[in-house]
Parts: C-alpha cells; structure tokens; sequence
C-alpha cells in the first residue's frame, strides 16, 4: 500500500512539473518572459534531471540575450 501511494505522489508531482513547464512556455510566448523562465524554473525543482525544461529554459535566456544563464542549462 505505501508503494502505491509514493507511485501516486510521484506521478502527480510529474504532472505538477509538466503544468507549471508548460505554463512557463505559454506565459514566455506571451511576452511575460520573467515570469515564464519563473514557472520553468520552477518545474526544475521539482524534476531537476529534465532535459525538456533545460533545453527550454536555455532558450528562453537565449532570446532574452541572457547568455551567461543560458550557457548554464
């Protein structure tokens, strides 16, 4: 029964990560850039070996012209 309920956890804790990664994207696309990398950071909290969220939080900095930051992820 704990191996369901930790299996569970982490399967929301997955789609919390997604939700907020997304919304990131969403938000940057909106040309609220700050608070997109915010969300995207945030989802690598949660899931700190996500390439995806790497990837997209480079480019992000990228088209800010925050190289320094991007060069990091």
């Amino acid at each position: 029964m704990i191996l369901i309920k930790t299996v569970k956890e982490r399967e929301s804790l997955i789609d919390y990560a997604e939700f907020i990664h997304l919304l990131g994207i969403q938000l940057f696309q909106n040309n609220m850039h700050e608070k997109g990398i915010e969300f995207t950071l945030q989802a690598l909290e949660v899931i700190p070996d996500m390439y995806l969220y790497h990837s997209n939080l480079t480019e992000m900095y990228r088209q800010m012209g925050i190289l320094d930051k991007s060069i990091m992820h």
